[in-house]
């Protein structure tokens, strides 16, 4: 793999999927401008300064250090993904940025049956559905990858789609331990995702459900299993206060759910992959598919 230079393993802004649908469809977004944007690549680039000094101090890389975990705490750790995750939404000039982190361990596992689970690009439409409904690799050079993933969310009484390239670089530290980053390339909102008469929306029509997406993903591998942490960054459209309030709460809900199902589906990919290796059979991201 890579050097550490850039940081972690998630195939893309799967956790993102489920963020699509923020706010109400009747609900006035303002317009992404360029002191939106500015903030923004100010908040990633932070994210990746954060992201080398942990590297830099390996007792920080993690939240928590599998080795120092007690036999008690690993028997229960399974119901992680449904009480760590933690975030927040902050509102910055015509936008909201909201950073969510969760974790789990997937027990019995290795560290290459993470990497090769979050690889298989191809088969993320199984993994991740129903938020996920098309996957497909695009290319792959040495530790990059790009690919493209079709997204839709029920949520607030809103149906919503999204079509998006992602890039995602993979960086291994040690036999144990690596990170992916993912960023969004391209990012398109869509009506009637999936339908027969599925279309894109002009930017100018779009409602700002995501604008941008990072995401950073670390795993180690100690003890008796792989500890995975997901970080991600979104950018959404900004929305007026009176109504922010109001619904706040309902999106840190919605948002916390999405990041346990999103380490929910990781763990069960991963231990499908396990089972896939001690059968000999190969992973679906070495067959070719798209739509």
């Amino acid at each position: 793999m890579g050097t550490p230079g850039n940081n972690r393993l998630f195939a893309s802004g799967i956790a993102i999927a489920g963020l699509v649908l923020l706010f109400p469809q009747n609900s006035r977004s303002a317009t992404v401008t360029a002191a939106t944007n500015t903030v923004w690549n100010e908040r990633v680039q932070q994210s990746k300064a954060e992201l080398a000094q942990e590297i830099a101090n390996p007792e920080a890389f993690l939240s928590i250090n599998i080795a120092d975990t007690s036999k008690d705490q690993i028997a229960s750790i399974d119901d992680l993904a449904q009480r760590s995750p933690q975030g927040s939404m902050v509102a910055i000039p015509s936008g909201l940025i909201h950073h969510w982190k969760g974790a789990v361990l997937i027990r019995d596992a290795r560290s290459s049956d993470v990497v090769t689970a979050l690889q298989d690009y191809n088969s993320y439409t199984d993994i991740f559905r129903p938020a996920v409904i098309d996957s497909k690799l695009l290319s792959r050079t040495q530790d990059e990858f790009r690919y493209r993933l079709k997204m839709v969310q029920k949520g607030f009484g809103v149906k919503a789609g999204l079509l998006g390239v992602f890039r995602s670089n993979y960086y291994q530290l040690s036999a144990s331990e690596g990170y992916s980053i993912t960023e969004a390339i391209e990012l398109d909102e869509l009506e009637n995702a999936g339908a027969s008469d599925e279309r894109m929306i002009p930017f100018g029509a779009s409602h700002g459900y995501v604008e941008k997406v990072f995401t950073i993903v670390r795993y180690r591998e100690a003890g008796r299993g792989v500890y995975v942490e997901i970080e991600t960054l979104t950018l959404s459209r900004g929305v007026p206060g009176p109504v922010r309030w109001m619904i706040s709460p309902a999106i840190q809900r919605f948002s916390r759910q999405t990041m346990a199902g999103t380490l929910e589906s990781v763990r069960d990919k991963v231990r499908a992959t396990e089972e896939l290796a001690a059968s000999g059979e190969r992973p679906r991201s070495l067959e070719h598919g798209g739509w």
